[in-house]
């Protein structure tokens, strides 16, 4: 996704200052459960940050994410800080993509009959997850 700041908040104004008018980002997954989020791509003064989404799905309708930061190991105290620098700006970066998230994921009614022409590669994403076979680390094996 590639796009402008808006500039209703604090925080998007102060961000447009340090890392310009343009946010891109991109988010990959892997067999329903583990997402890869690479955020600050082509932006100044950063480089890209990264994140793991572990997906765990603890009731129907409800699941847990935790959260994965990471960067690139750095030599020296100068490149251990910097690297722990770049780790919380990725969880700073989270936690604001979360608050603002959050407030249409929590009241989102998902309708799979409802998908639009758009929506084509979710629907085929959809259909891929549905026809996974459960691990065996699943809790929804049965009887054991």
């Amino acid at each position: 996704m590639r796009g402008k700041f808006t500039q209703t908040t604090w925080k998007e104004r102060l961000s447009q200052r340090f890392i310009g008018s343009i946010y891109q980002y991109s988010m990959r997954y892997a067999h329903g459960c583990i997402g890869l989020l690479t955020m600050m791509k082509d932006v100044r003064l950063f480089p890209p940050l990264y994140m793991i989404y572990a997906y765990t799905p603890i009731a129907p309708g409800r699941t847990i994410i935790q959260p994965i930061y990471v960067t690139e190991k750095r030599q020296g105290i100068v490149g251990y800080l910097l690297s722990q620098f770049l780790l919380f700006c990725t969880r700073l970066a989270y936690y604001m993509l979360r608050d603002e998230d959050g407030k249409i994921y929590d009241n989102i009614r998902f309708n799979p009959k409802l998908l639009l022409s758009i929506d084509q590669p979710l629907a085929e994403y959809m259909e891929y997850v549905n026809q996974l076979e459960p691990s065996r680390w699943s809790k929804n094996r049965g009887a054991e």
